[in-house]
């Protein structure tokens, strides 16, 4: 090899190595996810109250013996399947001692739905966690949510695990990952898309920053980030100077609701674990 294809070969690698920080710490994020919350995870969270199921109302509300009620936050559960969660969590955990859990809010409370209704995560004596049971058997989504989503990330890794299985709303075809060429024909709905971006696109006008899916920018999938995405990869008090550019090209899984605008399917961004770098 020629010491003037050596010194190229040189400069290709750090450029890479340059431009990877944030990716890889996505990748280290997303490893990092796969287990159960630790216990120093939950001793960031506020204990609401401890008692006895009483019922669950539904398959995001739960009651104890003390007739208090709480929604489960960070899942969504489709309409057509809230009926088979309820039923499965009668059957596993009705009459079981848990734990209530509520992420610490900046006035002292904690965040509440529309109804009042405090939101929660559960956890029972014996150490399952209400959330983890519903995403990863299929019968719940992995959602991001005002109240708080530090325990998302480990949701989104048991939905990757029922999607991979097909379990539950993931079985059949159309119930699975999308492709973003498939995100027309779902909009108005939840899903998870997965693709390479192609093109990227900064607005001068403050309309974000799109990830375009497509050769057509004018009617292919795209995502709208907030201008401050890139700020969103941080490692203690270092910021990654990686710009938008950088992301032509990578294979990214999306979480989030598909909705029409101009024409054409797009998805808003507007939490970053709504966006996952894939290898």
């Amino acid at each position: 090899m020629t010491r003037f294809v050596q010194v190229v070969c040189l400069l290709v690698c750090l450029s890479l190595a340059m431009s990877a920080p944030a990716f890889a710490l996505a990748k280290r994020q997303a490893a990092a996810a796969g287990g159960p919350p630790s216990r120093h995870d939950w001793k960031k969270m506020t204990i609401v109250d401890q008692g006895k199921v009483k019922a669950f109302l539904r398959g995001d509300l739960i009651m104890l013996d003390n007739y208090r009620r709480y929604r489960l936050v960070n899942i969504l559960i489709p309409p057509y399947e809230d009926p088979r969660a309820a039923e499965a969590l009668r059957e596993k955990f009705l009459g079981d001692y848990v734990t209530v859990y509520a992420y610490p809010q900046d006035n002292g409370a904690w965040a509440t739905d529309k109804q009042g209704l405090p939101l929660v995560h559960v956890v029972t004596q014996q150490g399952a966690w209400l959330q983890q049971f519903l995403v990863r058997n299929g019968l719940a989504h992995a959602y991001n949510s005002y109240a708080g989503n530090a325990l998302l990330p480990q949701l989104m890794y048991a939905e990757n695990q029922a999607a991979e299985a097909h379990a539950g709303l993931w079985q059949g075809t159309a119930n699975g990952i999308k492709a973003p060429d498939q995100a027309g024909d779902y909009v108005g709905s939840y899903e998870i898309v997965e693709g390479r971006i192609m093109s990227v696109r900064y607005s001068n006008s403050g309309g974000g920053i799109f990830f375009n899916f497509g050769t057509n920018v004018l009617t292919c999938f795209s995502a709208i980030l907030p201008d401050e995405f890139l700020m969103w990869y941080t490692e203690g008090d270092r910021r990654y100077a990686v710009r938008t550019s950088d992301w032509t090209g990578r294979n990214v899984q999306l979480r989030g609701w598909i909705v029409e605008e101009n024409h054409k399917p797009v998805m808003h961004i507007t939490n970053k674990d709504q966006i996952n770098v894939l290898p």
